[in-house]
């Protein structure tokens, strides 16, 4: 199923750059990259790192994972404890930070008391080992509904990325695609 997830959004990503040249955007020039035996040309070269397999620990996937699950059930501690020392926070708003680990919780702590309960449904997830930086994410899929103590309800899907280091998030941005009705 993760499969056929990324591949999918793999896809929809590729179908959008094709497209870029009729939106009045421009194209680089043609960047080879190897497939296997056949040579594939594609209009960009990735500025990070095209080099990914999936060899990112059962011990880190089960933490990013239960932080999730920390989440919904309010416990701030146990979150805190998936956090590295110093963590870099890009959030679904806007929001970029390069804070300590005891100054996110503090922010996420405030947040998750103004809520009553949480309801996460998992979609599915990616690990992404990347061959180049040696660096582990964690990619997550899922609907999140709050239920906020004034009775103000907020359900959206999310997709969250996840770097993991020393068995630690020590990057965490976020994606937000409301489920509001018209």
């Amino acid at each position: 199923m993760k499969n056929v997830m990324v591949l999918l959004f793999a896809g929809i990503f590729l179908a959008s750059c094709n497209n870029d040249t009729k939106m009045g955007g421009s194209r680089s020039e043609s960047t080879p990259v190897s497939n296997g035996d056949s040579s594939l040309k594609l209009p960009y070269k990735a500025n990070y790192s095209s080099q990914w397999n999936d060899k990112v620990s059962d011990k880190d996937l089960q933490m990013v994972i239960n932080s999730y699950k920390y989440w919904q059930d309010g416990d701030m501690k146990a979150v805190a404890g998936t956090l590295s020392d110093s963590i870099d926070f890009n959030g679904w708003d806007g929001t970029s930070l390069n804070v300590t680990r005891d100054s996110l919780s503090h922010i996420w702590g405030k947040h998750r008391d103004s809520i009553g309960t949480v309801n996460i449904k998992m979609a599915t997830w990616s690990r992404m080992h990347n061959t180049e930086k040696n660096d582990d994410i964690v990619t997550v899929w899922y609907d999140e509904t709050d239920t906020y103590k004034n009775g103000t309800v907020d359900s959206a899907r999310y997709a969250d990325i996840n770097m993991v280091k020393n068995g630690k998030i020590v990057w965490f941005s976020q994606y937000k695609q409301s489920m509001k009705k018209p």
